[in-house]
């Protein structure tokens, strides 16, 4: 199976060898003995599986694909507004 941690700069991709019947907690686990994701806090993230959160106690499939989510920055929403206070007026809607 392969465990990803996805962030805006870079991602971090490793296949795991996990016995038949693990479940997501063992590749949290497994993950975080790697090197590849030294620094990071796997066990306090949310998981995911193909872009669906999962519990910890989901038993695992061989071809699964476990995902790691970083929090986002910045609310989405809050950058939008951001983004529209710097725009000169009259442009709003207008695309370039």
């Amino acid at each position: 199976m392969t465990a990803v941690l996805a962030m805006p700069e870079r991602q971090i991709e490793v296949q795991l060898a996990l016995a038949e019947g693990s479940t997501v907690m063992d590749a949290v686990r497994a993950a975080s003995a790697m090197p590849a994701f030294a620094g990071f806090d796997l066990q306090g993230m949310p998981v995911g599986i193909f872009g669906e959160l999962v519990s910890l106690s989901r038993a695992l499939a061989a071809h699964d694909r476990l995902e790691f989510y970083v929090p986002l920055r910045v609310d989405p929403m809050e950058a939008r507004r951001q983004r529209g206070r710097v725009r000169p007026p009259g442009s709003a809607g207008q695309r370039g």
